[in-house]
């Protein structure tokens, strides 16, 4: 498995002053199906492979507003699924604009979370998301 993320100062084009690199989307999607299948392996190095691919994402998720692939479909319709690439993806999201959290937002993943709908790796991120949405 290798991790995608486009260096900077590659190919790219600049909208709305900020420069969106070539290849940005392509790489946050391999970056779900990447994450999805290190979840379930029993790699060595899982947790560090975790944390990169994460860290990664979380870095593409402005070029991901900018291109409106988060707005093509509405932020709570990503949290309607079991495929945890693309959990890990909105909840970055809502990690980074936690002032879009509302309680349908947390009631959404409460009651994914008791269906065990998802995986463990994601849920530090959740209590980041819970913590700032109980600041407001």
């Amino acid at each position: 498995m290798s991790l995608s993320h486009i260096e900077d100062n590659k190919d790219g084009e600049i909208i709305d002053n900020t420069f969106l690199r070539m290849g940005s989307y392509g790489a946050a999607m391999t970056n779900c199906f990447i994450f999805t299948d290190i979840i379930k392996s029993e790699h060595p190095e899982k947790t560090k492979m975790i944390t990169q691919i994460m860290t990664q994402q979380e870095k593409l998720i402005p070029v991901l507003v900018k291109l409106n692939i988060i707005g093509f479909f509405k932020p709570i319709e990503w949290l309607n699924t079991q495929d945890q690439g693309r959990l890990m993806t909105i909840l970055l999201y809502y990690k980074q604009f936690p002032e879009l959290v509302d309680k349908k937002v947390i009631s959404c993943i409460h009651q994914m979370l008791s269906k065990n709908d998802i995986c463990n790796d994601l849920k530090p991120l959740i209590e980041i998301i819970e913590a700032k949405y109980n600041e407001q």
